[in-house]
């Protein structure tokens, strides 16, 4: 797998390779992200009425068809969803055929839907009908698309959104991403404000982009307060951060470590002659992750 396969989009492409099953049916689909370009296969496995091939060439590449998915997802988050697939063919060994395949967001039927796509064609197939549901799976390849599937020009990008987090990549060192605590959490508090998101989205960005499973989490917190409680307070922050990476399906979330460092190293002086310096305690109340 390569790192342009984490690669979230909502634009996808997709096309039908065959089918075969006769109670049990198995059809292979080409499934492209349309952003990266990165494309592998997407099998679904459903219990159906009768066995009849989609829409496929023998001769040619598969016709794609574009699709748009209900939120931001990676090749790995089709892997176990809720499949179904309805097929239609009409015609004897060359004719028209209509496939649909609806996928949610995990359990069939019970919980959102992620896509509906519907796929039509002229090709080799027999007659028939099929009405089955299953699940998803996703198997890596190379990563090529087995036809020509149409890439997002880059005007047609979201546009980039402000950085509210601090970034740097200095060669031969740690990487290192840097969040206020006010962008995330209320004063004296872990729980993570909803204004979050769009920072933690830029991190989650910025992580799925990395080359290596080492990964730590280091919360901080200004003067104010005990040794004991600001220790505790900055563990409970960067536990906060991990638990919604670990959501989003970062990769390898599960393994980030966790640290907490209290009032100790401070970026800024908490105090200035004696007087309380309130730029340098919010500038020292940070969640920094560290990255090779």
């Amino acid at each position: 797998m390569d790192s342009k396969d984490l690669q979230r989009s909502s634009e996808w492409a997709i096309a039908g390779l065959g089918s075969i099953g006769s109670v049990i049916n198995w059809y292979p689909f080409d499934l492209v992200n349309r952003v990266s370009g990165r494309a592998h296969r997407l099998h679904a496995v459903v219990a159906g009425m009768s066995a009849t091939p989609i829409p496929t060439a023998s001769a040619a590449p598969p016709d794609y068809t574009n699709f748009r998915t209900t939120a931001m997802v990676r090749f790995s988050d089709f892997d176990g969803v809720g499949a179904r697939v309805t097929s239609v063919n009409a015609g004897v060994l060359f004719g028209y055929g209509l496939t649909i395949l609806t996928l949610w967001t995990d359990a069939a039927y019970q919980s959102p839907l992620l896509a509906q796509v519907k796929m039509t064609g002229v090709a080799i197939m027999l007659p028939g009908a099929v009405f089955g549901n299953g699940i998803a799976t996703i198997s890596y390849g190379v990563g090529s698309p087995v036809g020509l599937a149409s890439m997002l020009l880059p005007f047609e990008d979201p546009p980039i959104a402000p950085r509210i987090v601090k970034w740097t990549n200095v060669p031969k060192m740690p990487k290192r991403i840097i969040a206020p605590s006010e962008v995330l959490f209320d004063f004296d508090r872990y729980a993570l404000k909803p204004t979050a998101i769009a920072a933690l989205t830029e991190i989650e960005a910025l992580l799925n982009m990395r080359t290596t499973a080492n990964v730590r989490i280091c919360g901080y917190t200004d003067a104010e307060g005990t040794d004991a409680y600001n220790q505790a307070l900055s563990i409970r922050r960067a536990s906060a951060v991990r638990d919604w990476l670990v959501n989003a399906k970062v990769f390898g979330a599960k393994n980030f470590q966790i640290s907490g460092f209290g009032k100790t190293h401070p970026v800024a002086p908490n105090r200035i002659s004696g007087k309380d310096n309130p730029e340098g305690r919010t500038l020292n109340r940070r969640v920094e992750i560290v990255y090779d």
